[in-house]
């Protein structure tokens, strides 16, 4: 039987299976199947005969001179006519030369699919990674605008200086009189502040929040209302 040439032909050599599984590139137990004969171990088809193939050239057996098994659903395959196939050199056999393995066309396309679902995959979560970083550098620029206060100011030049001020909602304000603070933190809804003097100057949080009188005449400064503003009251020679 073949099994016996190839054991035979592989003891003659001083060989273990192990070693030849390394030589040859065949795994051991596809060997062993190979030398007791086991075909319901050994793979299908082409990939049976491409092994046998491989492990008599390894040995230096001419595959004329060697048994022809018959492989699992061999007979079934001679029925269907030649499989469509593509031979490929096998970069793996050690010191045999010009040696292929024939192998099945449809086993190619899951491969294909699956090297191009990995591909997707990969690109997906690189561009998960550079937009998550885009949102989270645009919420830190936008935290730090809105903590920080513009160092522009809007000046009011009015006659009088009876300043006050009316929150309708929550909000930070400091007023400074005449180089005094009176007052510097945040208002409930509902609150008022007043000062008098030749300089008045109101850090609001938030314009649209609060209602500005000088001398009992309200206020409308221009501009955006919703930021942060500074608006600096000066007395002026009657």
């Amino acid at each position: 039987m073949m099994g016996e040439v190839l054991r035979s032909a592989r003891e003659a050599r001083g060989l273990g299976l192990d070693e030849v599984a390394h030589r040859a590139r065949i795994p051991v137990h596809y060997l062993r199947a190979l030398e007791d004969g086991d075909t319901s171990t050994l793979p299908e088809g082409p990939f049976y005969i491409g092994y046998r193939r491989q492990y008599l050239a390894f040995l230096g057996i001419e595959e004329q001179a060697a048994p022809t098994p018959v492989s699992p659903r061999e007979d079934h395959m001679s029925e269907l006519g030649d499989p469509d196939t593509v031979e490929v050199a096998n970069p793996h056999l050690g010191e045999i030369e010009d040696s292929t393995l024939t192998i099945p066309r449809h086993e190619e396309v899951p491969v294909v699919r699956l090297v191009l679902m990995g591909f997707a995959i990969t690109l997906a979560a690189l561009l998960g990674l550079r937009l998550g970083a885009a949102l989270l550098d645009q919420r830190l620029s936008d935290t730090s605008a809105a903590s920080s206060v513009p160092t522009t100011s809007s000046a009011a030049i009015v006659a009088g200086q009876a300043v006050s001020l009316r929150t309708v909602e929550p909000v930070r304000v400091r007023m400074e009189v005449d180089g005094e603070v009176q007052h510097d933190g945040r208002l409930a809804a509902g609150d008022s502040l007043s000062g008098t003097g030749t300089e008045v100057i109101l850090d609001i949080g938030d314009l649209s929040v609060v209602t500005v009188k000088v001398d009992g005449t309200r206020v409308e400064p221009l501009h955006n209302l919703t930021s942060a503003r500074r608006l600096r009251f000066v007395q002026t020679a009657p």
